[in-house]
C-alpha cells in the first residue's frame, strides 16, 4: 500500500551534478498555484481518484481542471493509471503521483543500530538495510557510514543521486526543533552539539533534512500504516530503556513550542524516589521503564524471593534482562509477573492524566519493553479506567502496536515527504 502522509503538499528540490541541457526543465512545487497544490493534497488523501471527483471537490469548471491536471502531468508530478471499472459510458481512469518523480531517505537510528530506507514519491519503500553502529562512537564517523549506506542503496536501485529530495531522521533522544540538534543526549552522550541536519546537507546539498525524536517518528509511522491510520487524535507510548510520548493531534504530530512534547517518562510519580539523569526526582521510567524492571529483579535474587531469577542469572554470569523476566513470568514466576504489573500501574497512573487532559481516541503501546507479556498491557489498561474520568475513556481504545518496530523507518519515510510540504 502506499504510505502517504496526510493533508500535505510536497515541494521537490532537483538538481543535477552535471548540467543537462537535454533535460527538460522539472517543474517544482513551489511553483504550482493554489488549485494544483490542492489537487496534490486531495489526491493524497484519498483513493481511486479522478478527475471527476477533483472537479466536484473543487467545484471548478471542467475545462480548468483539464489546464492545471496537464501541468501536472506535463511537469511528471501526477499520472492516470489503470481503468475503474465502468459503470457505462467512457472508463474512468484514476490519478496518481508519479512514483519516480523524486525519492527520500528515512533513516531509523537507535542505540545499537540503524534503519536505512529509500522510498519513492508515492511513500513506498523500495530498499532498506540494517546497520549494526555504536552511539558510543563519534557521530560524524557513525553518519559518515551511514551516508554511505544511503549512497550504496541508491547505487543498488539506480537512483541519480540528483533525485534524492529530503532525509527524515529519528533519533532516540530530545530534539531542539528551532536548531535542529540533540539536546540532553542521555542515552547518546557526546551528540548534544553534533548538527546530523548539517553533516547530511553538507553531503548531499541541496537537500531537505528533518530530525525528529524517534517516539514522533514511531506516531508518524503509526498513523501512515498502522493502527492510527483512522485516527484524528492519538497518542503512541514507547517503553524501552525509557519511555516517551508521540502526540498526534488532529492528524498532525504535536512536538510543542521548542520539541519537546510528550516527555511523559520524566514525570514525577514519587518525589521520595530514585534521582532521574535529567535531575528530579521519582521519574517515570525510572521507576517503571526496562532498566527498572531489571533492577527490581536483581533486587528480588539478592533477597532470595524467585528461585527461576535467580537460575536465570547463574545462566547468564549474574545478569538479567528484560527478556529474562518475560520468560520467567511465563514460567509462573509470582515476582516477575508482580514486576511487570507493578510497571504497568505506574504507566497506566500517568496515562490516565494525559487522557482526561487529551481525550484520545486511541492509545498505542510499543517499543521493547511492551512485548515484555500480556499483563503489561492489561495492568495499564485497568489502571487508565480505574483513574481517568468515565467521560474521557468512554471511546478510548487502548492496543498493542500492530506493526511495531516497522513503526520507525516507515515514520522516518514519512518525516522526510512531510519535509518537502510548501503551503500556499
Amino acid at each position: 500500500m502506499a504510505l502517504y502522509s496526510h493533508k500535505t503538499i510536497l515541494y521537490i528540490n532537483y538538481y543535477l551534478e552535471e548540467p543537462d541541457m537535454t533535460r527538460p526543465p522539472l517543474l517544482t512545487f513551489d511553483e504550482l498555484d493554489v488549485v494544483e497544490n490542492d489537487i496534490i493534497r486531495y489526491i493524497q488523501d484519498n483513493k481511486n481518484v479522478t478527475r471527476k471527483d477533483v472537479t466536484e471537490f473543487l467545484n471548478l469548471s471542467r475545462t480548468k481542471i483539464t489546464t492545471h491536471l496537464q501541468n501536472l502531468f506535463s511537469s511528471g508530478i501526477l499520472e492516470e493509471i489503470e481503468e475503474l471499472e465502468s459503470t457505462g459510458g467512457r472508463p474512468a481512469r484514476i490519478l496518481e503521483l508519479k512514483s519516480d518523480f523524486c525519492y527520500v531517505c528515512g533513516i531509523a537510528l537507535g542505540a545499537t543500530s540503524a534503519r536505512i530506507s529509500i522510498a519513492d514519491f508515492r511513500g513506498n519503500i523500495l530498499e532498506t538495510a540494517v546497520e549494526l553502529i555504536s552511539t558510543s562512537s563519534r557521530p560524524e564517523s557513525v553518519f559518515a557510514h551511514i551516508l554511505s549506506v544511503v549512497e550504496d542503496l541508491l547505487d543498488k536501485l539506480s537512483i541519480p543521486a540528483w533525485k534524492l529530495s529530503a532525509f527524515g531522521v529519528g533519533v532516540p533522544a530530545p530534539i531542539n526543533s528551532e536548531t535542529g540538534k540533540i539536546d540532553s543526549p542521555a542515552i547518546i552522550p557526546g551528540w548534544q552539539e553534533f548538527s546530523i541536519h548539517d553533516f547530511i546537507q553538507d553531503r548531499f546539498s541541496p537537500i531537505r533534512v528533518r530530525v525528529e525524536n524517534d517516539v514522533d517518528i514511531m506516531a508518524i509511522g503509526e498513523q501512515a500504516a498502522g493502527t492510527g491510520e483512522n485516527y484524528d487524535n492519538f497518542i503512541v507510548i514507547k517503553i524501552a530503556t525509557g519511555i516517551g510520548c508521540g502526540i498526534i493531534c488532529n492528524g498532525e504530530l504535536y512536538a510543542g513550542v521548542a520539541g519537546y512534547s510528550g516527555h511523559i517518562g520524566h514525570i514525577s510519580i514519587d518525589r521520595n524516589g530514585p534521582v532521574c539523569y535529567c535531575g528530579n526526582i521519582g521519574c517515570l521510567e525510572k521507576i517503571a521503564a526496562g532498566p527498572a524492571m531489571v533492577e527490581r529483579a536483581l533486587a528480588a535474587i539478592e533477597r532470595g524471593e524467585s528461585a527461576i531469577l535467580a537460575e536465570i542469572a547463574r545462566e547468564n554470569n549474574g545478569n538479567i534482562s528484560t527478556e529474562d523476566i518475560k520468560l520467567a513470568a511465563s514460567q509462573g514466576d509470582r515476582v516477575s509477573n508482580d514486576i511487570i504489573v507493578e510497571s504497568g500501574k505506574h504507566i497506566g497512573q500517568v496515562l490516565a492524566t494525559v487522557v482526561s487532559f487529551f481525550n484520545p481516541g486511541l492509545i498505542i503501546i510499543n517499543g521493547g519493553v511492551s512485548l515484555i507479556g500480556p499483563q503489561l498491557l492489561t495492568s495499564i489498561q485497568r489502571t487508565v479506567i480505574d483513574y481517568s474520568l468515565p467521560i474521557s475513556t468512554r471511546n478510548l481504545r487502548l492496543q498493542l502496536s500492530e506493526i511495531g518496530f516497522e513503526a520507525n523507518h516507515i515514520g522516518s519515510v514519512q518525516l522526510a515527504l512531510q519535509q518537502l510540504i510548501r503551503d500556499k
